[in-house]
């Protein structure tokens, strides 16, 4: 066998091996998708020790939302520094899809009562393709990672594998991570999600009125985020949404931002949803700070009104091409004001293999020009 062909024959078997490792597995086929389990009974936690500072459970859905249990959820609970002990945290945590250009939205949230704030909507549907699975990645004896897929129908196609994980590598401080891998495989779509956290914080007194909310991005170089707290023990019993967004929100019920209307009402309401995403005078403004400003609100800024009732969200706008592939990551911190996850650039398509080919198949013409080169130098 001639070098050229040796060569040729080894070039070959590595496209074979990149063609093999690099095309998505598709799942075999099955006759049905198992249940999901009931909402609120699948926890992951931090560790076994609820009495420890930072410790963190949350029982999520197959689509990263949660609530309340007296809201038809299964919570969450965190344990600040201090001889705090575990409250739950959020009312409500859920992630909205908004196609604005075509009228298109949808609450990702397995929670009926969540879901009939809203009036009926029909322009998307959405459906577990593979629920819940809990896995222990740090050996602990207790579950710390969650693992589902679902789809996005109606005006679009979209196919979601999620994770999503809670670690603590700081004492007294926790993080949610949540890692959504979409590929659209529909035509091209300009879509907005976004992250909208209801926090009720009760350590320092026995309802959420003394909550604020605030950022210190500007300045910071860790990308968006956002952040809600008790006044009375600043950190320790914050919440901070943050990743590779856009536009960010701070409200306190009654204020309205100096750009104009909607005014900030509750924190589980339809503001959102009517907008089709974060509302124009709502964006990147912080009630009783300002546009594009450091600072918190307070308890009561200028214009709150009762319950005081503060929340917080994140947008994420992703341009998907037609088969392509983004990966969006949300990170929760407990027990911080900044992230301890992540901020940066915006989302990005993943690597596809086709330029792996076309690279590898480069380099092949490549060696094949130069051994031929070669062979007639020597003749």
């Amino acid at each position: 066998m001639s070098r050229s062909s040796a060569l040729f024959r080894v070039l070959l078997c590595a496209v074979s091996a990149i063609l093999l490792l690099s095309t998505p597995t598709m799942a075999a086929t099955a006759s049905h998708v198992e249940p999901s389990p009931a909402l609120g009974t699948l926890q992951i936690a931090t560790g076994p020790d609820s009495s420890s500072d930072g410790y963190l459970e949350i029982a999520p859905d197959d689509y990263g939302s949660w609530s309340s249990a007296g809201f038809g959820g299964g919570g969450d609970g965190f344990n600040p520094s201090g001889a705090r002990g575990v409250q739950e945290v959020a009312f409500t945590s859920g992630f909205f899809l908004f196609n604005p250009a075509f009228g298109q939205r949808e609450l990702l949230s397995q929670n009926d009562t969540w879901q009939a704030v809203f009036p009926p909507d029909t322009t998307l549907t959405r459906t577990v393709t593979s629920p819940l699975v809990a896995s222990d990645t740090n050996d602990d004896s207790v579950n710390d990672t969650l693992n589902s897929s679902f789809s996005v129908g109606g005006g679009m196609s979209l196919s979601v594998d999620l994770t999503q994980t809670v670690s603590s590598d700081t004492p007294g401080v926790s993080v949610l991570e949540q890692t959504y891998v979409i590929t659209n495989n529909g035509g091209s779509a300009n879509v907005v999600f976004v992250r909208v956290l209801d926090a009720d914080l009760v350590w320092g007194a026995a309802d959420f009125a003394d909550d604020e909310v605030g950022t210190s991005m500007h300045g910071a170089g860790q990308g968006p985020f956002v952040f809600q707290q008790e006044a009375s023990d600043p950190g320790n019993t914050a919440v901070t949404i943050s990743g590779a967004g856009g536009d960010y929100f701070g409200g306190k019920h009654g204020v309205e931002p100096e750009g104009g209307p909607p005014p900030y009402n509750f924190g589980t309401d339809v503001d959102i949803w009517d907008a089709f995403g974060i509302p124009t005078t709502w964006r990147s403004h912080i009630a009783g700070v300002g546009y594009d400003k450091n600072g918190v609100s307070g308890t009561a800024p200028d214009g709150s009104t009762a319950p005081e009732d503060g929340f917080i969200g994140l947008e994420f706008p992703v341009s998907l091409g037609s088969d392509e592939t983004v990966t969006i990551t949300v990170f929760h911190t407990y027990g911080a004001n900044s992230p301890a996850g992540g901020g940066g650039a915006p989302p990005v398509p993943a690597a596809s293999y086709q330029g792996v080919i076309v690279l590898v198949l480069s380099l092949m013409a490549a060696s094949m020009a130069f051994l031929l080169w070669r062979r007639r130098s020597a003749a």
